[in-house]
């Protein structure tokens, strides 16, 4: 029996879930055994395990702060107190104003290495590990050989989870170059890591990398349960369910949220503006539904089921 340690931060999201669907799948194998490691989501069976912060009191601080303020009123002193890292750079990153969609840093309240499944797992698997996993310690801690499954860019860039991001705010650059110099120098503990990538540019990105680029890296896509999304179904019937069985041409936008300008919904829809002459069929998944117009059939759905 091979037993993992499948890691996310939360199995809600995309990666969430894609990480979650993984871990089931692998349960309803003989051979092996996966729990699902998480910091935000309460447990719902026994092969999930939420792990609790490290002794912390409720304003963030270590219990040592406490005690060094303590010292202090009783000794009249001003002796500095100890700051933990994930502190000490969101106090430096809350001088800026951010234009970007999320921000994370290398460090963590949790000490996921210390969970007694994960000491006891033949394999761990990361996926979206962002303010889960404590970088110092983690990498340094475990021996075991590691599977990174990448659903964004974080971990081979700074602070930004998208290029973008990274683009869109220079005033903070200086921030950002120290979290990657920081996270190069704490994977890099451990060389018993193999890379999976989701995507062809996912995969291109990360292996020319100064961080990841060392390592194995490996394509494989979403796997998909196809006793939940069924292959069967008659396209005609579908087609004429949904009014797109006629003869046009159908395009396809899924987006968590449609209006994340990331997406590039703007784009198309910039596209679209350009077509006045030719029909088409446009299906959009996703929150937030946008309107097109009049001329283009569009169909929305809020999620697929």
């Amino acid at each position: 029996m091979i037993t993992i340690s499948t890691i996310s931060t939360s199995n809600t999201g995309g990666a969430g879930i894609a990480a979650l669907r993984l871990h089931k799948s692998l349960n309803q194998q003989k051979l092996v055994s996966s729990t699902f490691i998480n910091t935000v989501n309460e447990n719902s069976n026994e092969k999930i395990v939420r792990v609790q912060p490290s002794i912390m009191v409720n304003s963030g601080e270590h219990l040592i702060n406490r005690i060094h303020r303590k010292i202090n009123r009783t000794l009249k002193t001003n002796l500095p107190l100890f700051i933990d890292n994930l502190t000490r750079f969101k106090s430096k990153i809350n001088n800026y104003t951010l234009n970007c969609e999320i921000a994370s840093l290398p460090f963590s309240q949790f000490k996921v290495e210390k969970e007694p499944t994960l000491l006891n797992s033949d394999l761990i698997h990361l996926h979206w590990v962002a303010e889960c996993i404590n970088y110092p310690t983690f990498f340094k801690s475990i021996k075991k050989p590691i599977v990174w499954t990448l659903h964004d860019m974080n971990p081979f860039q700074g602070i930004f989870h998208y290029k973008n991001d990274e683009i869109n705010n220079p005033s903070i650059s200086k921030i950002d170059k120290e979290i990657q110099r920081l996270k190069n120098t704490f994977i890099h503990r451990n060389q018993n890591i193999h890379i999976v990538c989701l995507t062809d540019w996912m995969y291109q990105a990360s292996k020319n990398s100064a961080i990841l680029g060392g390592y194995p890296h490996y394509l494989i896509p979403n796997g998909l349960d196809f006793t939940q999304f069924k292959t069967a179904l008659s396209k005609d019937e579908l087609k004429a369910t949904y009014s797109i069985n006629n003869n046009n041409k159908t395009l396809l936008f899924i987006s968590q949220d449609i209006k994340n300008p990331r997406k590039g919904f703007d784009l198309l829809k910039n596209s679209l503006d350009l077509i006045t002459d030719t029909p088409f069929n446009v299906v959009t998944v996703g929150n937030n539904q946008v309107e097109l117009p009049t001329n283009f059939n569009h169909i929305h759905f809020n999620h697929i089921e």
